[in-house]
């Protein structure tokens, strides 16, 4: 490898609390966490001790007490993560393309709306400062009227209301394209920023319940299509 992947202690990644480390750590999270995935998916004597601990993690358990639990001794688990690089050669899966099930690709001419929408996300997709957030959720604002009951158009309009900070008007729009289609996955996700940006802003009592409503709609998003990464 062309850095140090173990820059980063094994305890510290297990955790999941990355809040507090250097950007070199940080590059380590990469490597590291691959191979560490790769060798709880291949050992044969860790078997199903990386399920139960992602498990433990969607329940809410903590990030290193789960990996103590289903991991062991976390120093014998970074040796041996130490040895299973140096191997001269690593396990694989093959899959055959035949066994790949693709869906069809389609194509669909862009309704008037959409056409409007997509040069505010292009300005969204390039980062802004507060300024031209601002300056794309005022645009957004003025298609919104124009283009009733598009979809693109209230995501749109969501994420440039998030961006400007106003997670309130950003959750009336993604409610909005939620409303038009119940399954539409980009607009269940923003009302969850959107709760979640809320709840950032909202006092102690209420910020438990908000951050769990913004969960709620990240879980849904996911069952809708849990290949959508």
């Amino acid at each position: 490898m062309a850095y140090d992947c173990q820059e980063l202690p094994i305890e510290k990644i297990l955790s999941g609390r990355y809040d507090r480390i250097t950007l070199e750590e940080r590059e380590s999270i990469y490597g590291r966490g691959w191979l560490l995935t790769h060798y709880l998916t291949f050992e044969p004597s860790r078997k199903g001790q990386l399920e139960g601990y992602l498990a433990a993690l969607a329940r809410g358990e903590d990030g290193l007490i789960a990996a103590k639990q289903y991991f062991g001794d976390l120093g014998k688990l970074n040796h041996d993560l130490n040895a299973y690089l140096h191997r001269p050669k690593l396990q694989y899966i093959k899959v055959s393309g035949p066994l790949l099930k693709f869906a069809p690709i389609q194509i669909a001419t862009l309704s008037a709306g959409a056409s409007a929408a997509i040069p505010l996300l292009m300005e969204l997709s390039s980062g802004t400062s507060a300024v031209a957030a601002e300056r794309t959720a005022r645009k957004a604002r003025a298609v919104e009227p124009q283009f009733l009951g598009d979809e693109l158009v209230e995501t749109t309009l969501a994420e440039a209301e998030l961006d400007a900070n106003h997670p309130e008007a950003a959750e009336q729009a993604a409610d909005r394209a939620a409303g038009l289609n119940p399954r539409n996955t980009d607009a269940i996700i923003l009302q969850g920023r959107a709760i979640a940006a809320r709840a950032v802003k909202a006092n102690a009592t209420e910020r438990h319940a908000l951050f769990e409503q913004a969960r709620d709609k990240f879980i849904a998003a996911n069952r809708i299509d849990p290949e959508d990464p």
